[in-house]
């Protein structure tokens, strides 16, 4: 079940308000990665993590999480498996 919610909308405990524009431009995408935890890893490698990092990761997880999805419809199935990768 889902619930609406109206625009703008506060975000509680912030001064943020977000606008029904954000969600509708061409440059607001999803996240597939936790950016701390891949920041929390590097740093364990003794490495810096540049700030599009997380982004460009994140664009490769979906398209990962795509083409499996294809090899595993291709292959007549709805279950996602990891053999698909």
């Amino acid at each position: 079940m889902s619930t609406l919610i109206p625009f703008p909308v506060a975000l509680p405990f912030s001064s943020v308000t977000l606008s029904p524009a954000l969600f509708l431009s061409p440059t607001f995408s999803m996240s597939y990665v936790v950016a701390s935890k891949v920041k929390e890893l590097l740093k364990g490698m003794n490495m810096m993590t540049a700030g599009d990092f997380a982004d460009a990761l994140s664009k490769e997880v979906e398209s990962m999480v795509k083409r499996a999805g294809k090899r595993a419809e291709a292959n007549g199935r709805k279950t996602v498996q990891d053999r698909d990768l």
